[in-house]
């Protein structure tokens, strides 16, 4: 008997520890402390296996599966139970992440648009300011950004070149 409490000593110090690779050996049916050991051992390999799945599953990014919590009693199930509602809202934010992202990328699109919109505008604007550095003045006048940001028209633009043409050739005729 003495070395039988010793043996379920050394196994109780051993789950407490979190060892639960050991086994105690059942003397008989009466031996209580060795069966309650034995099913302690048991129900948290259960337990780990449990949690195993639900990690792998979660790696996976599988938020649907759910530790079955009514294999267990008490505390044990209010664990897996605990887990489940950490997965739901796990799953809960992974949903927002993914719809948050959807509407990141939505956006990126939008704006590559948008640039490359605004590097045409410039190209063409830098062209008008290099046929004004040579003192020409037929323009290429577009709408930007749905507003014309020139009151005169290209017809206008060479009716006006012309008048000032023709005001320099009246200026530089000699009296």
């Amino acid at each position: 008997m003495v070395q039988n409490i010793k043996r379920q000593t050394e196994a109780a110090q051993k789950i407490s520890a979190g060892d639960i690779d050991t086994s105690v050996e059942v003397q008989s049916a009466n031996d209580v402390l060795s069966i309650s050991l034995s099913n302690v051992i048991t129900t948290l390999k259960e337990l780990s296996s449990e949690t195993g799945m639900l990690i792998e599953a979660a790696a996976a990014e599988d938020f649907s599966k759910r530790g079955n919590a009514d294999r267990f009693k008490g505390c044990y199930a209010a664990v897996i139970s605990s887990q489940n509602q950490l997965l739901d809202e796990v799953s809960k934010a992974f949903d927002k992440v993914k719809a948050a992202s959807g509407e990141v990328r939505k956006a990126s699109e939008s704006s590559k648009k948008q640039a490359k919109y605004l590097q045409q505008e410039v190209q063409r604007l830098a062209g008008n300011l290099r046929k004004l550095s040579r003192g020409d003045l037929d323009l290429d006048l577009k709408y930007l950004g749905g507003r014309c940001q020139h009151s005169r028209s290209t017809r206008d633009v060479r009716e006006y070149q012309s008048q000032l043409k023709k005001s320099s050739e009246v200026a530089s005729k000699p009296d």
